[in-house]
């Protein structure tokens, strides 16, 4: 059995890691997404109401749901990325999002 030094096992994890890309996992940018998404429907609820207190209130509990929804999938994701749970959320964010 051929042994493999240090700088041998170092460089061919190097390639490997550079062949991969690296990238983070497709739930990050569903995340993210969502957070952007979130923020951005919250601002624009908030703007077009106004002095509408009530409409403001809608507003705020809209965004804290929708918040909740994101850090679901971060919280479901981070624990496991491939479990039926994560897939389930990121291809029905993803499908919303066509």
């Amino acid at each position: 059995m051929t042994k493999l030094r240090p700088v041998t096992l170092s460089a061919t994890l190097l390639a490997a890691l550079a062949l991969t890309g690296c990238s983070d996992p497709e739930w990050v940018s569903v995340y993210d997404n969502c957070i952007s998404t979130m923020t951005t429907q919250s601002e624009e609820i908030k703007a077009s109401s106004g002095d509408n207190a009530m409409a403001k209130s809608m507003g705020n509990m809209a965004l804290s749901l929708g918040m909740a929804a994101c850090e679901t999938i971060k919280t479901t994701c981070e624990d496991d990325p491939d479990s039926k749970g994560c897939r389930a959320m990121v291809d029905s964010y993803s499908r919303e999002q066509k």
